[in-house]
């Protein structure tokens, strides 16, 4: 808290408000400073590298989640391939902003086995992980 306090001194000084009467209204130091930290506690850091999480639950019966993270606007592609590198699902394939993803995948259909699950961009990079499906 105090380093919101400190890198608004002016504001705190300055903010003044109307109330329903039309009288003005100074806010207290608190007041600045919890409406500030509300503001900063919502704020989310962008990633700066592009990553691909280990799924969870794993192993799973039969929903599982996949998480990656895309520093800049890029086109991307998440699929899952069986360990004979056919494809068996296509979970995203557009381009998405800078951000944090979380993508639910049903494999209901499948058989049990392990497959892997890849995210791939438009310029090169490339990961690859494992997941196991058990019935």
């Amino acid at each position: 808290m105090q380093a919101v306090y400190h890198l608004l001194p002016n504001v705190l000084k300055r903010p003044e408000r109307i109330d329903i009467f039309g009288f003005h209204e100074s806010p207290s130091p608190k007041q600045v400073v919890a409406l500030n930290q509300t503001v900063h506690d919502n704020v989310t850091e962008l990633p700066k590298t592009f990553g691909l999480a280990q799924n969870y639950p794993n192993p799973f019966n039969p929903t599982t989640t996949i998480e990656f993270s895309v520093p800049k606007t890029e086109f991307v592609t998440l699929k899952i391939y069986n360990l004979l590198g056919q494809e068996v699902a296509n979970l995203v394939s557009e381009k998405l902003t800078a951000g944090k993803y979380k993508y639910d995948w049903d494999a209901g259909r499948l058989a049990s086995g392990v497959y892997l699950y890849q995210l791939k961009t438009d310029q090169g990079f490339s990961q690859t992980r494992k997941l196991i499906l058990m019935k």
